[in-house]
């Protein structure tokens, strides 16, 4: 589970920072590299707890999600499946997207 989580974090914060590397270095001073700019120090501001209980609340609220781990509970125990994958899947995304903010002093 921890290089699932680990590669899944790393290609999220490749695929989110280059695009945005290249666009803010190739169009500098426009406006959407000051929104850019904005987020990235809105994103340095927010403490990781307080990112990660506002996507547990998202998740459980808007999504359905169960919170409690990475995967339903009725997959614990049970053999790997294309469910059991998907569920994965389904609640990799939170922990991926905490870590993957936090990776910025890394």
């Amino acid at each position: 589970m921890t290089f699932i989580v680990s590669f899944t974090t790393i290609l999220f914060t490749y695929i989110v920072a280059f695009p945005i590397g290249v666009y803010s270095a190739t169009h500098q001073y426009s406006w959407t590299d000051h929104v850019l700019t904005l987020l990235g120090f809105l994103g340095l501001a927010t403490p990781s707890f307080l990112l990660a209980l506002v996507l547990l609340y998202l998740a459980k609220v808007y999504f359905g999600i169960s919170i409690g781990g990475l995967m339903d509970p009725r997959y614990v125990n049970q053999p790997w499946s294309l469910p059991k994958a998907f569920s994965l899947a389904a609640h990799l995304w939170i922990p991926v997207v905490v870590i993957g903010t936090a990776e910025r002093l890394a």
